[in-house]
Formats: structure tokens, C-alpha cells, sequence
């Protein structure tokens, strides 16, 4: 990190720290001290994004946690400001925060790392559960589909991988 840059971000975090001492003393209220720690999280979550991606050469690795922090740091700011019970409906995102992180990582690293398995996992049982919290459906139709899409996803990779071995 250039000297500038590391001045910057200390100016930033001095300042930032001596507001949320403010703000805990009732001096100086803010009306943030509830969103701040989940601010933070998503900062980080897009400071980890900066640096995989301008950096040479790149960190996709940073990618993961990115990933994760981005959706918890979002799902924490929505519950700080809708109420805590939201979380009741909201709890799939947990799972689907590492499958962005892990989509990402396969993404952007020209396919070398990662794999598609736990993010297919993840973002179907996280998607099953979220979709169930927010519709009619039944349990039993919710099941059906979950199996069709997978028999489909199944049934496409293999279509796809004997076209790729019948063209070489």
C-alpha cells in the first residue's frame, strides 16, 4: 500500500472511531450506533473485492470472504433497520452468502479454483428455504421442484460434457 493511501485510511479510521466515541458518550448522537458495525462489514466486504481485483497479481481467494461479508453485512444492515425478527424469514441467506463467495472465486479465477458442487448445494438448499419462506407453496410441490432442478442441472453437465468430448 502507497504511503498516501495508508495516511488516508488511518486519517479515515481515527475519525470513524472518535465518532462512534462520541456517539457512545451521547455527545455527539448519530443515529448510526445500531448500523454501524454491519457499514463496516459491507466496507470490508468491498475493500477485499478492491484489492482482489486491482491488485497484480490477483487474489481471487479474497473473493470468498468478500462474498460473505457482502451478503451478512447486508442481511445485518436490513435487520438493524426492519427489526431483529426478520431474521426469522431471512436465516437461508446464511447459506448463500459462501455459495456467492465460492461463485465468485470459480468466476474470477479463469475456473483454476474453486468448484461449482458446494456452491450448487448451498444455493439450492439456501434458495429452497428462502423461497418457502415467502410463498404458499407446499412443502411437498417446494420438494418436487428442488428435484426437477436437480435432475435438470444433472442431466445438462452431462449433455455438456459429452458434447465437449465428441468435438475433440
Amino acid at each position: 500500500m502507497k504511503k498516501t493511501a495508508s495516511f488516508f485510511w488511518g486519517i479515515i479510521l481515527v475519525l470513524l472511531g472518535v465518532m462512534m466515541i462520541l456517539d457512545q458518550q451521547g455527545i455527539l448522537p448519530l443515529a448510526w450506533g445500531r448500523v454501524w458495525w454491519p457499514i463496516a462489514l459491507i466496507t470490508l466486504a468491498i475493500l477485499f473485492h478492491i484489492i482482489a481485483f486491482a491488485h497484480s497479481p490477483r487474489s481471487p481467494g479474497l473473493l470468498v470472504p468478500g462474498g460473505i461479508l457482502l451478503v451478512y453485512g447486508g442481511l445485518f444492515f436490513y435487520c438493524a433497520i426492519r427489526g431483529w425478527n426478520a431474521m426469522s424469514a431471512l436465516w437461508p441467506l446464511f447459506l448463500l452468502g459462501p455459495a456467492l463467495g465460492l461463485a465468485e472465486l470459480k468466476l474470477f479465477s479463469g475456473g483454476r479454483e474453486g468448484s461449482w458442487i458446494p456452491v450448487v448445494i448451498l444455493s439450492g438448499v439456501g434458495g429452497f428455504f428462502l423461497v418457502r419462506q415467502f410463498t404458499d407453496v407446499s412443502a411437498e410441490a417446494s420438494a418436487a421442484a428442488l428435484l426437477i432442478l436437480l435432475g435438470v442441472f444433472l442431466v445438462a453437465r452431462q449433455l455438456i460434457r459429452g458434447r465437449g468430448r465428441a468435438s475433440s
